[in-house]
């Protein structure tokens, strides 16, 4: 019987080794694929980023004439005296949003008491999270304050400087050349060359000409205006657009990687699931041949061996039931 306790050991071996033999492979292929998405989806959030960036920097001239018109306008419209108190008011605002940004950044000393298993951990990670993020919006509103300050001290100088008048335009000046060489026909066919009433209708078809170009003038920066203003729309919209397609990005690699994990949990409990079966199948086949040759053992009589008077010279007798050979 010794054969079959090999058989049975090298059956017990045998299932053991294909059992971790494929759990590993199992877990090596989890671990690929994983590897192998994760990095398809980096490279789709950076194409995505990348797309973003380009599509502002076409839209960022458009823009540009939007607030360069904005500042013409303004020019138009207001005094300086108005101007300055619009700056003013402005810089108030950016820096009450900085202030503003500042108290609401977490305190470590008022921060939040957490309770449970690793609770200053975990209160540790979400406070270093919030600050991080409430950090970035004080940069940035800083930055727009840095950058107001700029354009403020620009302005300064361009107000303490002189500054063109409608008469300046080139378009008013192609215009009024077309009017004053049209009114010196009028008056010389009419013989008022140099009269008081060539006098007056001069002025007063340039002051309609001012009127006029002023007018016009303003159309056109009003309309750069909206111009810079749709194309700022247009960014944030593609910034919106962006943001939420990284934001999808992000989850699926959220996904790939609790997937992953997953996958390589269920091939080593696979693989640990086959060990205990090929441990037990071995352990079961070997208590089945004990119960055999205990069964054999159980079933040998116990009585000593007597030859029969029909044949007591040995040969084939009955005994208890069983054909036994009698020794000769």
């Amino acid at each position: 019987m010794a054969f079959v306790a090999i058989a049975i050991g090298g059956a017990a071996a045998l299932g053991t080794g294909a059992s971790i033999y494929g759990g590993m492979e199992t877990s090596n292929g989890v671990k690929g694929a994983t590897a192998a998405q994760m990095d398809a989806n980096s490279l789709a959030q950076q194409t995505t980023i990348a797309g973003q960036r380009d599509a502002l920097a076409y839209l960022d001239p458009f823009r540009q004439f939007g607030l360069n018109a904005g500042s013409s306008l303004q020019d138009l419209m207001y005094s300086p005296e108005q101007r300055a108190g619009q700056i003013d008011s402005q810089r108030m605002q950016l820096q009450g949003e900085v202030d503003r940004l500042k108290s609401l950044a977490p305190n470590w000393g008022t921060y939040q008491i957490l309770t449970g298993p690793r609770a200053s951990e975990r209160r540790a990670a979400m406070f270093t999270q919030e600050n991080q993020i409430a950090q970035q919006k004080i940069a940035e509103a800083q930055a727009k304050l840095e950058t107001f300050e700029k354009q403020a001290t620009l302005l300064k100088q361009q107000a303490n400087s002189p500054r063109p008048t409608i008469q300046e335009s080139p378009w008013y000046q192609f215009q009024a050349d077309l009017l004053n060489r049209s009114q010196d026909r009028a008056m010389a066919a009419r013989g008022l060359t140099g009269s008081g009433f060539e006098a007056e209708e001069r002025r007063r078809g340039l002051i309609e000409l001012g009127a006029g170009e002023t007018e016009r003038q303003f159309g056109r920066l009003s309309h750069l205006y909206d111009v810079g203003a749709n194309t700022a729309a247009q960014g944030a919209n593609i910034l919106s657009g962006s943001a939420q397609q990284v934001a999808n990005l992000q989850n699926q690699a959220g996904q790939i990687q609790g997937q992953g994990i997953m996958g390589v949990a269920g091939a080593n409990a696979g693989m640990a699931t086959g060990i205990a079966n090929s441990i037990t199948g071995a352990v079961g086949s070997g208590l089945n041949y004990m119960q055999f040759q205990n069964l054999i053992n159980a079933n040998k009589p116990n009585t000593p061996y007597t030859p029969t008077p029909v044949n007591n010279t040995g040969g084939i007798s009955s005994y208890n039931g069983f054909m036994v050979n009698t020794p000769k």
